[in-house]
Order: C-alpha cells, then sequence, then structure tokens
C-alpha cells in the first residue's frame, strides 16, 4: 500500500550537519526512501522567519522529519521545540532529534518521537558517568520520562538501546573489521528511520540500523552501505528485550 506521506525530511542547519545529513540520505534512498533536505540558505543565518516558513511548507510531504546538530548563532534557543512542535501540530508528523546540550533540553519540552543521543550525549544529560548497562538503561528511561515517547541510546561498537512505552531492548552488532567508522551514526540512524516507516517491529528496526551502521564501517566512504554487507550483517545482529 502507498504511504499518504512517503517522504523524509532532514533538517540540518549548518555546514557540518548538512555533510551528516547527507549521509542519512544516502542510506535512507538506497533502502528505498524519498528524502527532501532542508538547510541554511548562504547568508541566510539569521533569517528564522524564512527557515520556518520554507519548512512548513515541506512538512505536509513528510511522514517523518529528522533534526540533527546545534542550534545556530542567532536563532531562539527553543527553536528546536518550535520544528518539533510545528511538525505535529500542522501535519502530524514525527520527528527524530539527533542532539545534545541546550538544543536537545528544549526539544525534550515538545515531547519528540524519538530522541538519539550517543552514550557520551547521554551521560552529559544525565550529569554523570555511565559505566554499564544497568546505569545506561536506567538513564535512558529517565530521559524517556522527559518527554519524548521513544529513546535510542547509540553506543558505537557496543550496539543499541532502545526504550520504548513497550519496554526496553539491548542490540548488539557482529564484531567486524571495520575500515573507517565515520558516518557510522549516520547510517545507523537512517537504517533506524527507515525501519519505521516499513512498520518492522522493535527488533527488526534495531537489526536494520546496526547493520546499516555496521556495513558502513566497512567501507571509506562516510554514508556508504553496500546492500550486500547490509543483508548479510542483519540476521547476526543479536536483539535481546530487557524490560
Amino acid at each position: 500500500m502507498p504511504q499518504a506521506k512517503p517522504a523524509i525530511l532532514t533538517v540540518a542547519l549548518s555546514d557540518v550537519e548538512a555533510g551528516n545529513a547527507n549521509n542519512v540520505a544516502r542510506v535512507l534512498t538506497g533502502l528505498g526512501q524519498n528524502v527532501i533536505a532542508i538547510g541554511l540558505a548562504p547568508g541566510a543565518a539569521n533569517d528564522v522567519e524564512g527557515f520556518l516558513a520554507s519548512y512548513r511548507r515541506l512538512l505536509g510531504q513528510a511522514e517523518l522529519v529528522i533534526i540533527s546538530g546545534a542550534v545556530p548563532t542567532g536563532f531562539p534557543p527553543d527553536f528546536y521545540a518550535q520544528l518539533v512542535s510545528d511538525a505535529w501540530r500542522l501535519h502530524q508528523s514525527r520527528t527524530i532529534v539527533d542532539a545534545s546540550g541546550p538544543a536537545l533540553a528544549a526539544a525534550l519540552r515538545a515531547q519528540p518521537y524519538l530522541v538519539k543521543p550517543n552514550l557520551q550525549e547521554l551521560e552529559a544529560w544525565a550529569g554523570t558517568a555511565l559505566a554499564d548497562d544497568e546505569a545506561i538503561l536506567a538513564a535512558a528511561r529517565r530521559l524517556h520520562a522527559a518527554g519524548p515517547l521513544v529513546v535510542l541510546v547509540s553506543m558505537g561498537a557496543r550496539g543499541l538501546m532502545l526504550v520504548a512505552p513497550e519496554g526496553a531492548w539491548r542490540a548488539v552488532p557482529p564484531t567486524v573489521a571495520a575500515v573507517h567508522t565515520a558516518g557510522s551514526g549516520d547510517a545507523l540512524l537512517a537504517g533506524f528511520a527507515a525501519g519505521l516507516l516499513q512498520g518492522l517491529s522493535a527488533e527488526e528496526v534495531l537489526r536494520l540500523a546496526i547493520a546499516c551502521g555496521t556495513a558502513n564501517a566497512l567501507t571509506s566512504a562516510p554514508g556508504e552501505v553496500r546492500p550486500e554487507d547490509r543483508d548479510r550483517i542483519r540476521p547476526q545482529v543479536q536483539v535481546a528485550r530487557i524490560s
């Protein structure tokens, strides 16, 4: 059945994040997803209203919105909360926020669908080191209680932890001989987003996410995922429900 809103909208407000968003888009396209990108136009660093107008026009095409990076200088500190709120209020589009610090804190207040901190970002949010899975799970649950429906914690070669209303899961990748890990987090996020739109179970979404992130590490180019690597790795990902 065709999707009513088949696109994923990626939002990147800096040159660095635009590169990361390109990685995400490249992997999503390889997974058969349509991607629309929006960023700041050259010389538009303080054009908040202009950006919002463009963003709102594109929302009608997007089932899912991926917002990443820090809020630029000149934009209000709660800008990501505005983006999350507009997505749901105007078109019931779900949002994924991949940010840290003040940008993450602001987004939480608007209750995004999902936030994806890495372990260091989760530790910064929690204000303490997280030495083991038990501590990571406890912090992820506190973050979940702060607003988002789903929390996805990326931990590099250690895999993923997912906290959702239905429970919590831990996913571990197979051991591989990594060539280059740049872009693997972007590829992981793309796999997770694609799995959501495909309506996969939590376990299968995690397998696809880790397969994409791990496959990217087997290449020398950020955002490159060879389908044969992805499909070989996917059944090797270990996923267990932990609560």
